[in-house]
């Protein structure tokens, strides 16, 4: 009844995908819903669509740090260029990958890796020197020695140097951490990650969201429709 008419058996699909990669109980898979349904209603990428997005990348994503609600608002900005649910959830996946070096992962998805940093250390060092616009270190992909940040606060660092560097070091910088084939989607986001920053508030606040729009919809002629349906079938299980 919400998020756009999904079909049972794909939503099924979609929110126990989510909830195994973020270890959510059964007791609240309403939180999935009520992320997709809110996100979907509000951002070019619709409820159907991010629940391919999550089916591709949350696991990798999950691994890497990332909270549901923050692949969920990547997932919005990066779709609102791409259009296309499946790239899109390639391409976060691939971003977490490689932003972590794992060459053997990427590889086994049958992703190229030629423009992948030596190591960790390589990588941290490459990307604050094309980050580093003001001449003050750049922006720093991990926490400490030892910890990596989220993809989503990486791809956030990312952005908020974007506009004062140069055609070449973006150009770089997109082939080091996406590589040549995922660039696009890595642009989209990093371009458009405003979005990615309204679209994790409209999902944090999302509870309730699904059950209210059900309860509109139930209130109305269709809904009306399947309770005489449901009415119906009763009678008819109980002769």
């Amino acid at each position: 009844n919400v998020g756009g008419g999904l079909d049972a058996q794909t939503a099924t699909q979609d929110i126990v995908s989510a909830m195994k990669a973020f270890d959510i109980q059964a007791e609240d898979s309403m939180k999935i819903v009520d992320r997709l349904n809110e996100v979907g209603n509000n951002y070019a990428a619709s409820s159907e669509q991010l629940g391919e997005i999550l089916q591709k990348s949350s696991s990798t994503l999950a691994v890497s740090g990332d909270s549901l609600d923050q692949v969920v608002a990547m997932g919005a900005a990066m779709n609102t260029i791409l259009q296309d649910a499946s790239t899109t959830g390639s391409t976060l996946k691939v971003l977490s990958l490689r932003l972590r070096g794992a060459k053997t992962d990427l590889i086994d998805a049958g992703e190229e890796t030629e423009t992948m940093a030596s190591s960790t250390s390589k990588l941290r060092e490459k990307i604050m020197a094309l980050t580093n616009t003001t001449g003050k270190g750049g922006f720093d992909i991990m926490v400490n020695d030892k910890e990596f940040k989220t993809t989503y606060d990486i791809m956030k660092g990312i952005s908020s140097e974007w506009t004062k560097m140069s055609n070449v070091d973006q150009a770089a910088l997109l082939e080091l951490i996406a590589g040549k084939n995922r660039a696009q989607g890595a642009a989209a986001l990093i371009k458009n990650f405003a979005i990615a920053e309204d679209a994790l508030q409209s999902s944090l606040n999302s509870e309730g969201s699904a059950l209210k729009e059900n309860e509109t919809y139930m209130k109305g002629i269709n809904g009306q429709l399947e309770v005489l349906k449901s009415k119906w079938q009763e009678i008819w299980d109980n002769e």
